[in-house]
């Protein structure tokens, strides 16, 4: 990973946090940017990630979908394993509310099969939140609600303030 990339796609998390997503937005063209002088496939892979989260938290579901998917598909073909499902949980979250439900509904649970397969997984309730998200705008109640149960329950356990604000009611 490129130190200076992972500075500014940090700095895209924060402002994420914070609604600031136009600021987000520069910070993670930013990290791009230095991904791609450098060709240096992990950075670049987060970059897109980044830059797609960054778009995703705007509303600007098309687009986040087009930074997610270069992400996905290069985290596939380097076998970025561990980072891959946080990808397709928020690529399924951008197809989602894009109303694109099938495809959202396919990658949520290949997500959440490779997280259930190795537990402990840092972003856990981030996939479960995604998943719950995805049967949401299918229309099914019952499916989402045990999801963001679940996710809410792991915070809980790992003190994960912000995906429990998340996944409150």
């Amino acid at each position: 990973m490129i130190l200076a990339a992972a500075s500014e796609y940090s700095l895209a998390i924060v402002l994420i946090s914070l609604g600031r997503f136009d600021e987000a937005i520069g910070h993670g063209e930013a990290a791009l940017r230095i991904a791609e002088e450098t060709d240096h496939p992990f950075t670049l892979f987060l970059g897109w990630l980044h830059l797609g989260w960054a778009h995703l938290g705007r509303g600007d579901f098309v687009r986040a979908a087009r930074f997610l998917e270069r992400s996905l598909h290069l985290g596939r073909g380097w076998q970025f394993v561990d980072r891959t499902p946080d990808v397709a949980a928020a690529l399924s979250h951008a197809y989602a509310l894009a109303g694109r439900t099938e495809e959202s509904l396919a990658l949520v649970s290949d997500a959440v099969e490779a997280f259930r397969a190795r537990q402990g997984h840092v972003t856990a309730a981030y996939i479960l939140l995604c998943a719950g998200r995805a049967y949401l705008a299918a229309g099914r109640i019952d499916e989402a609600t045990n999801y963001a149960r679940e996710a809410l329950a792991l915070a809980r356990r790992h003190g994960a303030r912000g995906f429990e604000a998340q996944a409150s009611p």
